[in-house]
């Protein structure tokens, strides 16, 4: 590797982490920052340039897009969980306002055979509710560091198990939407509108939150691709949420 100074070493992990959530980039560059430095002055102190001295000091931590990458791994550890956090804070409300507008409003418009497509999306409705709190839980209680499992294939499991319970959730919200939807075009008096318009607002608001929760564990996910199952970066930060090593 044609190592240049740390400077030009940030810059290319800092566009490598173009589309990750600006504070936590920001925290990684700062992190990455203290520990190049701390490896340079101790290269330094044993002589030489300053610019020698960064120059081993980036060399020392390995190329910059397997750093970005195993930074990358750490985004879908935390981004997983607070999609998850995220599931079970949310599912129970949406739940809550859909199911007093669908049972507690006006009668529905079909008194003695229901449609089978509208039993069948009020079933996968429930079903992807609780499977969404199911996986939220499972990513919150399961960790990244269970017996056997590496910290990378931990983080990927929680990054894919995250998705899951945000996507069923958003589902079911769609189905919900949809049946209303229905109910409204066959017969507008079964639909009670004031509960009818708050649950939609409710379901509004929570499909913009998974999305904005969505699109930078995605980000990570892509950054991930490829990686080789036992690569590791030689040197790696620790972040502030303790994660991650100092180099040596």
């Amino acid at each position: 590797m044609d190592a240049g100074g740390i400077d030009d070493y940030l810059g290319q992990i800092e566009r490598g982490l173009t589309g990750a959530r600006p504070r936590w980039r920001s925290q990684v560059l700062d992190e990455l920052r203290y520990g190049l430095e701390d490896a340079a002055d101790r290269h330094r102190s044993l002589g030489g340039s300053r610019i020698e001295a960064e120059r081993l000091a980036v060399t020392e931590w390995g190329p910059a897009a397997v750093v970005v990458r195993d930074f990358a791994y750490e985004s879908l550890h935390s981004g997983g969980r607070r999609l998850s956090v995220a599931v079970l804070a949310t599912a129970p409300v949406a739940v809550a306002a859909w199911s007093l507008t669908l049972l507690s409003g006006p009668p529905d418009p079909w008194p003695s055979d229901v449609p089978i497509e509208i039993e069948l999306a009020g079933r996968m409705m429930t079903l992807l509710a609780l499977g969404a709190v199911c996986a939220a839980v499972g990513v919150l209680l399961g960790g990244r560091r269970a017996r056997g499992v590496t910290w990378r294939r931990g983080s990927l499991l929680g990054y894919r198990a995250g998705l899951a319970a945000g996507g069923a959730l958003a589902t079911s919200l769609a189905l919900a939407l949809l049946i209303l939807l229905e109910r409204a075009v066959v017969d507008p008096g079964s639909v009670g509108w004031p509960g009818s318009v708050l649950a939609a607002g409710v379901s509004v608001g929570v499909l913009v939150l998974l999305a904005g929760e969505v699109r930078p564990l995605v980000r990570a996910g892509r950054l991930t691709a490829g990686a080789l199952p036992g690569e590791r970066t030689p040197g790696r930060a620790r972040t502030s949420d303790g994660t991650g090593d100092r180099p040596q």
